[in-house]
């Protein structure tokens, strides 16, 4: 008698499996998939020749000059800075972090046989310097 107890507790198991299973089936075909938006080698190829064509600064000009001010407020709350000095600093900037990036790209490929540079190949391009990394392996 045990054994038909169990047999039809198992038996009733597997139906509601079944059913469960159709129905998550039945759900994820009404619904459809979301696509993921794919960017292709030639749009983020063309989307670096365009930023190196061009020579305007990558930074909001206004962002970049109010941190500018906020340092200097700690420094000497006095201390006032021009407009001309803020753009020579900010391209000043930008060509550091673009250099950094280089050399940690460098470093990916070089190195760590990478496409794309790590937390590390910026930490390593960091602790080489100014110098810019140009590998001969």
């Amino acid at each position: 008698m045990a054994r038909n107890k169990l047999a039809e507790q198992q038996a009733h198991r597997k139906k509601k499996e079944a059913l469960l299973k159709q129905a998550k089936t039945a759900e994820s075909a009404a619904e459809p998939k979301k696509q993921r938006k794919k960017y292709r080698r030639k749009r983020v190829k063309s989307q670096i020749r365009k930023l190196q064509k061009h020579g305007e600064l990558l930074v909001s000009k206004a962002g970049f000059k109010r941190e500018v001010i906020k340092i200097l407020d700690k420094v000497n709350p006095e201390l006032l800075i021009t407009s001309n000095a803020v753009k020579a600093l900010q391209a000043s900037a930008e060509s550091a972090l673009t250099n950094l990036f280089i050399d940690a790209n460098t470093i990916a490929t070089q190195c760590g046989k990478r496409v794309s540079p790590l937390a590390v190949d910026l930490q390593a391009a960091v602790a080489l310097g100014n110098k810019h990394f140009i590998s001969k392996f």
